[in-house]
């Protein structure tokens, strides 16, 4: 499946929230990739453990298929094993929300390097990931192909 327009515009309005859980509680954040990330946001990010430029990934819905939640939440665990299988931190968990918050899709934060992300997305048949590179999100194609697209679409 292509990333056809309509796509774009849900991912690009997609609210990514972000938590981590440490033995003193619990740590969050909020982004609305429809707004450019500001610095109060790469703080949060930074205070989370992502520091560093990072991908956020989920393994649900593969090839744009809507799969029920159990399916959602099996494909989900493989992906944290493949990932903890291959010593990547999955501590922050992060959640795509669609802007009117109907549709919610589990997935990780992980710090990698961005070709590394994409292998594990397309293992997983995802039509796209996102990436941050420090400043801005970008949304990747993966299955779908294409060009990266930064955020917020202006």
């Amino acid at each position: 499946m292509p990333l056809t327009d309509q796509l774009l515009a849900q991912y690009a309005s997609t609210q990514l929230a972000f938590t981590r859980w440490e033995k003193d509680g619990v740590s969050k954040c909020t982004i609305d990739l429809r707004q450019a990330v500001g610095p109060t946001q790469v703080r949060w990010l930074r205070d989370l453990g992502l520091g560093k430029p990072f991908a956020v990934i989920t393994a649900c819905n593969p090839g744009g298929e809507v799969l029920s939640e159990d399916e959602n939440d099996e494909l989900a665990a493989e992906l944290k094993e493949v990932l903890e299988a291959n010593e990547v931190d999955t501590s922050v968990s992060c959640t795509g929300c669609s802007a009117d918050m109907t549709h919610f899709e589990p997935g990780l934060a992980i710090v990698v390097e961005e070709p590394e992300a994409a292998d594990v997305a397309e293992q997983f048949d995802q039509l796209a990931m996102f990436w941050f590179d420090g400043e801005r999100f970008w949304i990747v194609p993966v299955t779908a192909g294409g060009k990266p697209v930064g955020l917020p679409i202006v």
